[in-house]
């Protein structure tokens, strides 16, 4: 499904060259009477590489359709420091980094 540049927003997982990208930042700057200007924070779900683009307010993105699982909080593996949660319907059992996580991988308990 694709969206205009202006309708993206953090917390937006897009596929850019066949690829999942987390978008982190957002950022809408029109200077003077030039066209708008979009800055986008983008970070690789597969790699965890993070860079930044710049669109035009006309340029389409296409936008993943993800669905959103519960998963309760395990343990933190100790041989990798991965974090285990498990799916609460099919009790499925993830490893994510905490990288990956980001900044709440501080306040699982």
């Amino acid at each position: 499904m694709g969206r205009n540049a202006t309708e993206i927003r953090k917390g937006n997982v897009l596929i850019i060259d066949d690829q999942l990208w987390a978008v982190t930042d957002y950022h809408h700057h029109t200077p003077g009477n030039l066209r708008s200007i979009i800055r986008l924070g983008i970070k690789s779900l597969a790699s965890g590489q993070s860079k930044q683009i710049r669109a035009s307010s006309s340029e389409t993105f296409e936008v993943a359709f993800l669905e959103k699982r519960k998963c309760q909080f395990l343990y933190k593996e100790v041989s990798d420091s991965s974090l285990v949660f498990m799916d609460q319907q099919d009790f499925e059992q993830y490893h994510l980094q905490p990288d990956f996580v980001g900044d709440a991988s501080n306040f699982v308990v």
